[in-house]
């Protein structure tokens, strides 16, 4: 299921199909290799169900990767708090990656209001896609919404905007994320009335912010609404900029540097061929090696 405008079509938008059937085929051949090898895979696919209270799950996930209610408070910036959870995530069994468009294809974007992100279930090869064009806070808030994905076993995509959604399941998912990063008794602590000051403690949205302060009775409904109409001109207006960046450092992160380091290693041994190797990248020949050799 998908969140957005993906979900509400009855023609599902083809950029994020061939892009959850590229992850598809990534995950396929990893759990094979992990499974074959005998590798340590992620224990907690599957642990909750629906029926677990949201505080219960926010604390079994705040155990899995190690971080206190107030984890992000030390952190300088959005991206370095999607940087530190990308890597507890990754240190638990999670296979994450990065993109703004399907493959290499920079004529095939994704809008972040088809596909935020999506999660592909697995107890051997968890993975998660994050949609790299999306705010830094954005990814924040997708990569734990898609973990709780991750803990229900329950595949699913997400997309549109950052407040709750009424499917059950994914405003389930959309509360564990909402209380992860910005917790109620956190909340009530240091709440002064001003949604840019708290939102940069936490690391979050302002949007996402300003829903829990209005859900915990902090700001009234007139405040709420004053600020919904301010947020979404401000939205209007914004203009994202692409940083570009090196290559190879953008491919590290689409391909995912745990899922390289496997493949590298299965070429090394013989358990991959370079052809197959290089169809999983989507790197090949000699920008494959470099890739491989100086990157990984």
């Amino acid at each position: 299921m998908f969140r957005g405008e993906a979900g509400q079509h009855s023609r599902f938008d083809l950029y994020v199909y061939d892009a959850v059937r590229g992850g598809h085929a990534m995950q396929e051949w990893l759990e094979e290799y992990l499974e074959y090898n005998e590798i340590e895979s992620c224990s907690f696919v599957g642990t909750m169900t629906i029926d677990h209270s949201v505080n219960e799950a926010v604390e079994k996930l705040r155990t899995i990767l190690d971080l206190d209610s107030r984890w992000a408070f030390s952190l300088s910036t959005p991206d370095a708090a999607v940087s530190l959870l990308s890597q507890k995530l990754e240190d638990a069994g999670v296979f994450l990656a990065y993109n703004g468009v399907v493959g290499n294809n920079t004529h095939r974007p994704l809008k972040v209001s088809e596909c935020r992100g999506f999660a592909l279930v697995s107890a051997t090869a968890p993975y998660i896609f994050v949609n790299s064009a999306d705010s830094k806070s954005a990814q924040l808030f997708t990569l734990v919404h898609e973990a709780a994905h991750l803990m229900l076993g329950v595949s699913a995509g997400h997309a549109g905007s950052e407040v709750l959604n009424h499917e059950v399941t994914e405003n389930y998912c959309d509360r564990v994320a909402a209380e992860f990063l910005v917790p109620a008794s956190v909340l009530r602590e240091i709440w002064n009335n001003d949604t840019k000051y708290v939102a940069r403690r936490f690391k979050a949205s302002e949007l996402v912010v300003a829903r829990r302060a209005h859900d915990l009775g902090l700001m009234s409904n007139a405040d709420y609404k004053s600020f919904w109409l301010m947020y979404s001109l401000r939205q209007d207006i914004a203009k994202k900029k692409s940083a570009g960046g090196s290559f190879y450092l953008t491919s590290v992160k689409r391909v995912g540097r745990n899922f390289a380091i496997h493949v590298r290693n299965a070429v090394n041994s013989q358990q991959l061929s370079y052809t197959d190797a290089y169809r999983l990248t989507g790197l090949y020949g000699k920008t494959y090696d470099n890739f491989m050799t100086n990157n990984i």
